[in-house]
């Protein structure tokens, strides 16, 4: 059976984007009257080559037993997708004490639930392979713009970024909606996918002082496939 393995403890240094829209069946279809007519697919699968900063001890540890785990591709991992060009709360006109959780009641260790930005309802289930959301009039739902990437909560895997503002909190994104969208889903800014090792792209040493170059290849194992395997 298949491992969901959590995310280790390194950070990320670098992430490359390694797909995009798919030119893979893709192309024009010409008609009689010289007329054409542009056709694309879906896209290819969400791929990131991932390098992680330097580091030692216990963080290097896990993240050497990580890379093992994943089997070179056999195993997934749950990939909190970093975004350094997420908006700022001011930009979005939140502030940290109104996006508190839990109206700053403390854990039974005194410590506070972490501030977060909440999420936004959307406006209307969506099928698998739709390029179109909209959400409902609340919360962040107002300031999305192009470049803006989202996930889907609960139990929703899967990075999309806006690439078309077709309307007040209706957007085109990419790549398409990997599972159908229930009208009980809500938009996040803070996306998860589960993702597989590409085969043989594991890399990186140790030096006197730390690690050095370690990096992997991710591809995205599509929502469709992770949620028969409950692996929640």
């Amino acid at each position: 059976m298949v491992r969901l393995l959590p995310w280790p403890e390194a950070g990320v240094a670098y992430l490359e984007a390694v797909s995009g829209p798919a030119s893979r069946g893709s192309g024009q279809n010409t008609y009689l009257t010289g007329d054409e007519q542009t056709f694309a697919t879906a896209g290819d699968r969400v791929s990131f080559r991932v390098e992680f900063a330097p580091t030692q001890g216990q963080p290097a540890r896990r993240l050497r037993a990580w890379k093992l785990a994943l089997a070179n591709g056999a195993n997934w991992t749950r990939f909190p997708v970093p975004d350094a060009d997420r908006p700022q709360w001011a930009e979005i006109g939140i502030s940290g004490e109104r996006a508190a959780w839990n109206l700053n009641r403390a854990w039974s260790d005194g410590r506070l639930w972490r501030p977060h930005v909440g999420v936004v309802g959307v406006a209307g289930a969506r099928a698998a392979g739709s390029d179109t959301v909209r959400l409902q009039n609340f919360n962040w739902a107002n300031a999305i713009d192009v470049g803006w990437m989202l996930g889907f909560v609960p139990f929703h895997f899967g990075c999309y970024w806006v690439t078309e503002v077709l309307d007040r909190r209706e957007f085109r994104i990419w790549p398409r909606l990997r599972s159908t969208l229930p009208v009980s889903a809500a938009a996040t800014l803070t996306p998860q996918l589960v993702m597989a090792a590409v085969p043989n792209s594991a890399r990186g040493g140790r030096s006197a002082r730390s690690t050095e170059g370690e990096a992997i290849v991710l591809r995205e194992v599509l929502n469709s496939y992770v949620q028969p395997a409950a692996l929640f």
